[in-house]
């Protein structure tokens, strides 16, 4: 081949290609894809009171919730940590409410104010990094603590968390367990981000590329796009990779051994942190639909239960199996996980009904050990 023919053949490809992601992707709507596994019958609902929210899913809301908490009086905080079953509600409609918009009413003639976060798919290990920063910050004095068996498969520490790593108080508290020392070591890259062009300071190639970059996403709606297509494209893999080995929300899921011990060490490590500070800590299993077949290995699911009952006994903590509260009417359906495929049930998310059974028994439960009705 020439070289004048490979030149064509490159410009070639490259045109092609622009047209291609142009005609596919050029248009799209900007896609939350953090919320895809909802699905569009399940929508995400953060409480707000006075226009500052009491329930958040991401640092970037703190401020505006402590400029709330101060404006109402500064009291102490309940912390309740979970996963998207917290912000998310099927078939939502006007007047719905999630469970710790529900419990905050409840809390109304209590010492207490309320802080939720939740993030989908949260494991413990993201929980135990969430409440030391939080309790380090905050004046927490209970914590509630939503545990998902089936978030003890996911492991990582998500990109939004990442400011947490530069918390010199965090990084200390971190390090006096192994769990925290573990977590650190594992995202040491997160403890001195580094800035992509740092090491072009002040060079003509960093002056280039800043350049260039504000000129394309200035002018070129493709480049600013970079984040959706990129998105698209996993959530297409994902689907391909849901058909090919036949998975769904039904499937068994196995429990990955190495993930569920560093997330129950991590578990461990909360509570005794907890204790440490004199926190109050209420956990529960969380609710799942039960009038199909889990989609666990039902001996690894009871292994867990067992354990979760021997530590919180072991440590004087509080554990509530709220598994079955939530009757089956309550609960939803979500988008196929599949091409083509039908809609699936959803094990994780419920209607706003089901929310306030939630709410109901964590409130019920808790004022009982609290006697909260003599404040």
């Amino acid at each position: 081949m020439s070289k004048k023919t490979s030149v064509t053949t490159i410009l070639a490809s490259v045109i092609l290609s622009f047209v291609f992601l142009q005609l596919f992707f050029g248009k799209t709507e900007k896609t939350k894809f953090e919320e895809l596994a909802l699905g569009v019958e399940t929508s995400s609902f953060f409480p707000r009171i006075s226009s500052h929210p009491i329930h958040i899913a991401g640092l970037d809301s703190l401020d505006s919730f402590i400029e709330g908490w101060k404006s109402r009086g500064q009291k102490d905080l309940i912390l309740w940590l979970g996963n998207s079953q917290l912000h998310g509600i099927n078939q939502f409609k006007e007047g719905d409410n999630t469970s710790p918009g529900y419990f905050y009413n409840y809390l109304k003639n209590t010492d207490f104010d309320l802080l939720a976060f939740s993030l989908p798919n949260a494991n413990l290990q993201e929980h135990y990094l969430l409440f030391e920063y939080l309790k380090s910050i905050l004046p927490v004095k209970e914590l509630i603590l939503g545990i998902c068996f089936d978030d003890l498969r996911e492991a990582s520490i998500r990109h939004d968390l990442a400011g947490i790593f530069s918390d010199a108080g965090t990084i200390k508290a971190l390090g006096n367990t192994q769990t925290g020392l573990k977590i650190l070591n594992n995202n040491s890259q997160h403890l001195s981000e580094p800035d992509d062009l740092a090491a072009l300071n002040e060079t003509v190639q960093e002056y280039t590329e800043i350049r260039l970059n504000n000129w394309l996403n200035n002018n070129v709606e493709l480049w600013n796009s970079r984040p959706q297509i990129r998105g698209h494209l996993f959530n297409q893999l994902y689907l391909l990779r849901n058909n090919v080995f036949n998975i769904n929300p039904s499937s068994v899921r196995k429990m990955i051994k190495s993930r569920y011990h560093d997330n129950m060490l991590a578990l461990s490590a909360i509570y005794s942190a907890a204790n440490a500070s004199n926190i109050k800590t209420y956990s529960y299993i969380l609710p799942i639909r039960n009038d199909v077949a889990l989609p666990y290995d039902i001996n690894e699911y009871e292994n867990f239960k067992i354990s979760l009952d021997s530590l919180n006994t072991s440590t004087d903590n509080v554990l509530f199996n709220f598994e079955s509260i939530v009757p089956a009417k309550f609960w939803g359906t979500k988008d196929a996980t599949t091409f083509g495929g039908e809609k699936e049930l959803d094990f994780m998310h419920f209607q706003s009904a089901g929310h306030k059974i939630l709410a109901d028994s964590l409130w019920r439960n808790i004022r009982l050990l609290n006697d909260w009705s003599q404040r």
